[in-house]
């Protein structure tokens, strides 16, 4: 596994950034995060909740000493909308 270093002018152009991470990225990843991003809300959480998902999959398998564990937790997870 490498790292990338990116700027946050790199993500409009999201499909070379991604690109670089090789076999290590989630399938489709900057495909499917221009959807989500184009998506209903709910729509997008789903979708970005699965990507997220899957890349702690391959954080896993690259580095087993990493602890993903509370971020696995928080997947799916709810929260009341604030009420004013």
């Amino acid at each position: 596994m490498h790292c990338v270093f990116f700027s946050t002018f790199q993500l409009k152009k999201m499909g070379a950034l991604v690109a670089q991470f090789g076999e290590g990225a989630p399938v489709q990843l900057a495909e499917r995060t221009e959807d989500a991003l184009r998506a209903l809300p709910e729509e997008a959480a789903y979708e970005l909740e699965r990507l997220v998902a899957e890349t702690l999959d391959v954080v896993e398998r690259a580095m087993p000493d990493v602890d993903t564990a509370q971020v696995r937790r928080q997947l799916g997870r709810r929260d009341e909308p604030w009420s004013l």
